[in-house]
């Protein structure tokens, strides 16, 4: 029996990190169902509304997923909780979007290397076709399948250095950057939205070639030309230059995007 000291720190706190290390260190396996309260309450010995407000705190934090009329389930849901933290730590130190940016290019330089030395011929024909389907933008008639496509690319990029935590921040990185340019920015539609995709394709084609060709210094050219150019474009639009997470308008996109990963459980675009 899991009973609690209910000295220094309130019971439920202490309830919260009990369950919390129980998820954790799997005990409950992903999507199964957690016991009854009434259950969990004789199991720690506290009441009911204990494990109720315990439920509620992993729930926000994205460990469970309450479900009214079934139960609760176990949610590992990584993005979701990654995202969570990093979301509080760009909008404290209201860092910049340029920033962001910044520090995606430096982790997009060392993916494409571990990239390099470990991709198999289906990781590059993934990457390649990621590429190929964003040469035919034409039937697409939303700016959120444009940007979906833009995603695509680099995450299978990211995905191929086979480094899970690296992958992970680059993912949320991509996302961010690109959705909430795309939820603040609405009103610019979709051929806005084509027309700056089509201005990269030609790095993201010599990142493909150079990958194709197994050639690292090739490779390292193509990826570093491909977030300059971003970096540039970046800062030449007023309005991005000076965008912040902190600020009203990005925050409400942000909060938007962790409503989907927490639906979705991955980089899915809505």
């Amino acid at each position: 029996m899991n009973r609690i000291d209910r000295s220094g720190n309130s019971i439920s706190h202490r309830i919260i990190s009990a369950l919390r290390k129980q998820i954790l260190a799997g005990k409950f396996r992903n999507d199964s169902k957690l016991p009854a309260e009434r259950d969990l309450a004789e199991e720690f010995g506290v009441s009911q509304p204990t494990i109720r407000e315990a439920i509620s705190a992993l729930d926000a934090m994205g460990l469970l997923d309450v479900r009214h009329g079934s139960g609760t389930y176990v949610n590992h849901n990584r993005m979701f909780i990654f995202a969570t933290a990093l979301q509080a730590l760009l909008q404290l130190d209201a860092v910049t979007l340029a920033q962001a940016l910044d520090v995606r290019g430096m982790l997009g330089a060392h993916s494409v290397t571990l990239a390099l030395e470990v991709a198999t011929a289906a990781d590059i024909a993934r990457i390649e076709e990621a590429l190929l389907r964003l040469e035919a933008l034409g039937d697409l008639d939303s700016s959120e399948a444009v940007v979906q496509r833009m995603v695509d690319f680099q995450i299978a990029i990211s995905e191929t250095s086979r480094n899970p935590l690296l992958s992970m921040l680059e993912k949320l990185l991509i996302v961010l950057l690109l959705e909430v340019q795309m939820r603040a920015f609405r009103h610019r539609g979709v051929s806005y939205w084509k027309s700056r995709s089509m201005r990269f394709q030609s790095d993201r084609r010599r990142i493909v070639e150079a990958l194709k060709s197994r050639d690292s210094d090739a490779t390292t050219r193509a990826m570093q030309g491909y977030f300059q150019h971003q970096l540039d474009q970046f800062l030449r639009d007023p309005d991005l230059v000076k965008m912040r997470f902190s600020d009203e308008e990005v925050f409400k996109a942000v909060s938007e995007i962790l409503v989907s990963l927490r639906k979705s459980g991955g980089p899915t675009m809505e």
